[in-house]
C-alpha cells in the first residue's frame, strides 16, 4: 500500500507539473518559457521538475500528450446511440465543447504546430497528431458507414472524405474561436452540420 501511495503521489506531482507548464507555454511560448518559470508556476524546486523531465523539450511534449490525450477521452465518452444522425449531432456538439473549453490557450496549440513544423521534437509531435486526426476520421467514418448500412446515409457518399472534411472543419473552427472571442460556435457547428446532413441524408 505504501508503494502505491508513493507512486500515487509522483503522479500527481508529475500532472500538477505539466499544468502548470501548460499555463506557462500557454502564456510565454515555448521559446520563453524556462524550466525554472515551470516550478515557480508548479510551487516546486526547479530541481524537483528535472525529477520527472529531462529537459523543456521532455515537458513541452508531455503537455501535448496530455490535452491530446483529454480530447480523446472526452470524446470516446460519446456513445450516444440512436440514429447516424442523432450520433453525429453528440459527437460535434462534444468537439465545439471541448473548443469552448480551451479557447483561451489556443496558442499553446499554435506553439505545438510551430515545433511540429521545425523543432526536434517534430517526429514525435507529428506523430502524436497524425494519430490524433486519425482516430476522430475513423470514428466520424464508423458512424456514417453505420447510417449507410441503416439506410440513413446515402450509400454513394464517400464516408473517408466526409470524415476528414468535419475533422477539418471543427480543427478551423477552434482556430478561429481562439480568433474571434464573439463567434458563435456552436451555431455555426450546426449551421454546417445541418447543411452538410442535406446532402447526406437519402431524398425521399
Amino acid at each position: 500500500m505504501g508503494s502505491s501511495t508513493t507512486q500515487d503521489r509522483k503522479s500527481a506531482k508529475r500532472e500538477a507539473i505539466i499544468q502548470a507548464a501548460a499555463a506557462v507555454f500557454a502564456e510565454r511560448g515555448f521559446a520563453g518559457a524556462t524550466v525554472a518559470g515551470i516550478a515557480a508556476s508548479a510551487d516546486v524546486g526547479k530541481g524537483t521538475v528535472y525529477e520527472y523531465f529531462d529537459s523543456k523539450e521532455d515537458i513541452f511534449l508531455a503537455v501535448f500528450e496530455l490535452l491530446m490525450g483529454q480530447l480523446a477521452e472526452d470524446l470516446a465518452t460519446q456513445h450516444p446511440g440512436g440514429s447516424a444522425v442523432e450520433q453525429l449531432r453528440v459527437f460535434s456538439e462534444a468537439f465545439v465543447a471541448w473548443i469552448n473549453h480551451t479557447s483561451e490557450a489556443y496558442s499553446l496549440t499554435l506553439e505545438f504546430w510551430a515545433a511540429a513544423g521545425t523543432s526536434p521534437m517534430r517526429d514525435r509531435l507529428m506523430a502524436a497528431f497524425r494519430q490524433g486526426y486519425l482516430q476522430y476520421r475513423e470514428f466520424i467514418a464508423d458512424i456514417l458507414h453505420q447510417g449507410q448500412e441503416h439506410g440513413e446515409i446515402r450509400p454513394d457518399v464517400d464516408v473517408e472524405a466526409v470524415a476528414t472534411a468535419l475533422v477539418g472543419m471543427w480543427d478551423a473552427l477552434g482556430l478561429q474561436a481562439w480568433m474571434f472571442t464573439d463567434l458563435d460556435v456552436e451555431g455555426v457547428n450546426r449551421g454546417f452540420l445541418d447543411a452538410m446532413l442535406t446532402g447526406l441524408i437519402p431524398q425521399a
